[in-house]
């Protein structure tokens, strides 16, 4: 992964993109995992030796380190832009997407991905978003595809034709 690059993959099952993850970190990058899935559940399946997690919960007002809620964009965004920051060539994994745009609209949540891709530019990071093309219709994957790099998994066999239609 290029630094400086904001990434996109279609590979929901997270275990590939955390295997790369965990090769990352163990080069030395320092790798954030913002998670919609349960903190157990990631536990059990990975190795998260070297790689800070925080996790959704729908919550504003949630004052946790570990938990974000996917309502409240601007703690999202703070959280990503102060890791991007705060370390050298840093890795954000940002699985999630669909709840940030469920609860805020696609049209804040494509602003907030602009916002993320001119930071990651800026700190020299990387940023992977999981997207599920189930979630979306194809028009609005096509907007985060003229917007981000595919990262594409060769064992996933998810692609854009599996997109709503509307």
């Amino acid at each position: 992964m290029e630094s400086g690059t904001s990434y996109y993959t279609f590979d929901t099952s997270l275990d590939w993109l955390l295997g790369q993850a965990r090769e990352q970190a163990a080069g030395g990058r320092d790798v954030l995992v913002l998670t919609r899935r349960p903190r157990r559940w990631l536990e059990r399946r990975h190795d998260l030796a070297g790689i800070d997690t925080v996790h959704f919960k729908v919550d504003k007002t949630m004052r946790d380190a570990n938990n974000l809620s996917p309502e409240n964009v601007g703690r999202v965004f703070t959280h990503i832009k102060s890791f991007l920051d705060a370390n050298h060539q840093p890795l954000v994994v940002f699985d999630g997407v669909e709840l940030v745009a469920f609860y805020n609209g696609f049209n804040f949540f494509i602003k907030l991905l602009y916002t993320i891709n001119d930071v990651v530019w800026a700190s020299g990071g990387s940023v992977v978003f999981l997207i599920d093309p189930t979630t979306f219709h194809r028009r609005e994957l096509h907007i985060i595809q003229k917007e981000l790099t595919e990262l594409r998994n060769p064992g996933s066999a998810v692609t854009i034709e599996h997109a709503a239609e509307g």
